[in-house]
C-alpha cells in the first residue's frame, strides 16, 4: 500500500508539471501570436499608406508624362510598355536591373499581375552578362517548389533583355523588421526560423536540380541576401 501511494503522488507530481509546462507554453505561444499580429497589422496600415502614395505618385507621373509626350518630349521616368507586358510602376532596383510591376493582357479580357525585371541600359551591351542572365532564367525555369519564385517568360525588347517572373504581394523581410522596429519590438524566434526554413527549402531544391539524366546540374546560389 505504501509503494502504491508513492507511485500515485509521483505521477500526480508528474501529470501538474506537466499541466503546469503546458499553460506556460500556451501563454508564451499566446504572447507571441499577440505580437506576431501587432506587427503584421502595423506593417499592414505602412504597407497600404505606402502603397496608396505609390498609386498616387504613379497616376501623377502617368498624367504628366502623357502631356510631356504629346508635346513630343521622350523623357520618361520609366517605360509604358515592354515586350507584350504594360508597365505600372516600379518596384526595386539593384546594380544589375530594375524590377517593375507590370500586367500582362491576353484574349477575352484575361489579365495577370506579374513583375518584370528589365537590364539596366549599361549592361545591355555586354553579352556575356546577358548569356549568364538568360542561362540563369532556364534554370529557374526547370524549378517548381513553393520556396522559388518561378520564371514565366525571357524576352528581347528594344530596351533590352527582360525577365517575367510571378507577382508574390506581401510584405517583404526587410519591411517586416522596420514595422517590428517601430513597434519596439522584434520578430519572434519562431517567426524567424520559419522564414529561414522556407528560404533553405528553396536553396536546397536549387541545388538538388537533376540534369535529367540522373545528376545533378551543380547550381550554387550565390546571392542569398534575405531582405
Amino acid at each position: 500500500q505504501i509503494g502504491a501511494f508513492d507511485h500515485s503522488e509521483v505521477v500526480g507530481d508528474e501529470r501538474r508539471d506537466v499541466r503546469r509546462r503546458l499553460e506556460r507554453g500556451r501563454a508564451q505561444l499566446l504572447a507571441e501570436l499577440v505580437v506576431v499580429r501587432f506587427v503584421i497589422s502595423a506593417h499592414g496600415a505602412m504597407r497600404r499608406k505606402q502603397t496608396n502614395m505609390e498609386r498616387s505618385s504613379y497616376r501623377a507621373a502617368h498624367v504628366r508624362l502623357r502631356g510631356v509626350n504629346a508635346l513630343g518630349d521622350p523623357a520618361r521616368s520609366f517605360p509604358e510598355a515592354v515586350g507584350r507586358y504594360e508597365i505600372a510602376l516600379p518596384i526595386a532596383s539593384g546594380g544589375m536591373a530594375t524590377v517593375y510591376l507590370a500586367r500582362a493582357r491576353g484574349a477575352e479580357g484575361f489579365s495577370r499581375l506579374v513583375a518584370l525585371k528589365l537590364v539596366h541600359e549599361h549592361l545591355r551591351a555586354e553579352p556575356a552578362f546577358l548569356s549568364d542572365l538568360v542561362e540563369e532564367a532556364k534554370i529557374a525555369g526547370k524549378l517548381h517548389h513553393p520556396n522559388v519564385v518561378p520564371v514565366l517568360d525571357v524576352g528581347q525588347d528594344r530596351l533590352g533583355t527582360y525577365l517575367v517572373m510571378e507577382y508574390v504581394e506581401g510584405a517583404s523581410l526587410s519591411g517586416l523588421f522596420r514595422a517590428a522596429s517601430a513597434a519596439g519590438t522584434r520578430l519572434s524566434q519562431g517567426v524567424t526560423l520559419r522564414i529561414l526554413f522556407d528560404a533553405l527549402s528553396g536553396l536546397h531544391a536549387a541545388h538538388e536540380l537533376g540534369d535529367g539524366h540522373g545528376g545533378l546540374l551543380g547550381v550554387v546560389h550565390r546571392d542569398f541576401s534575405p531582405q
